[in-house]
């Protein structure tokens, strides 16, 4: 039995989810094949190998050099037909989760998006995933193949495991695409807040718009910056703090 993560990915530097959904793809008795699709990132995709990763299978396309859903999911669906995994793992980020609703529609998989956990029992994925905000958790049973699984950043300890792995190229059937990226603005320096270890948050007590306080201290405690839905709430009235806090 296999078990497909996508990898995620920006200009050859892997998310930290990516690590975690490999760690948490391992734990399903299975062998573990993770997908990179890109531009000029074979070499990089060795890396996965570090951490459990059996087979990686390398898609390579001057259209795949920035993500666009439509591009992404011909690539992975094919691949997925290709394979027959028995899961599908993606990270649950504004990428992932974008990404994990297509499959699901292309291929007429089960999906269980934003997990915390994800178990085999026999033959069938089960996910683990809060409801209503956080309040309840709820175990999900995914009937069908490919289950795919978007798994929350910060829900399992990426680790390195010893073991053999190879790189493999496949073909990038890309299809039909008609997304285009013109243009992108990537910001430096700044941690991402659904992969920070620490957040530093600020709302109503703030008095107002200015957050340099807490992003001052953010910046020496090498954590995101933050706010409360309070503060949120007012930005998007136009009363109060940034964009940058979200």
């Amino acid at each position: 039995m296999t078990v497909l993560v996508i990898a995620e990915q920006v200009d050859g530097v892997f998310r930290k989810v990516t690590f975690e959904a490999i760690t948490a793809a391992r734990t399903l008795d299975s062998e573990v094949h993770a997908l990179v699709l890109g531009n000029g990132i074979e070499a990089a995709a060795a890396e996965l190998g570090a951490y459990g990763a059996a087979k990686i299978l390398v898609a390579e396309d001057g259209a795949l050099n920035d993500y666009t859903v439509d591009a992404y999911t011909n690539v992975a669906a094919d691949v997925i037909g290709q394979i027959n995994p028995a899961a599908v793992i993606v990270g649950a980020t504004t990428q992932g989760k974008e990404l994990a609703a297509r499959l699901s529609a292309r291929l007429d998989a089960p999906m269980a998006s934003d997990c915390t956990a994800v178990n085999m029992e026999g033959d069938q994925v089960v996910a683990i995933r809060p409801m209503y905000g956080g309040k309840i958790l709820a175990e999900v049973a995914l009937v069908g193949t490919p289950a795919v699984v978007s798994l929350r950043p910060n829900t399992v300890t990426a680790k390195e495991a010893s073991s053999d792995s190879t790189v493999e190229k496949v073909t990038a059937n890309v299809g039909d695409v008609r997304i285009q990226v013109k243009s992108k603005q990537l910001e430096s320096g700044k941690i991402d807040l659904t992969e920070a270890e620490i957040v530093v948050s600020g709302g109503r007590g703030m008095g107002g718009d200015d957050f340099s306080a807490i992003e001052a201290l953010a910046k020496v405690l090498g954590a995101a910056v933050g706010a409360s839905r309070s503060a949120v709430l007012s930005y998007s009235e136009g009363t109060s703090t940034s964009a940058d806090h979200r």
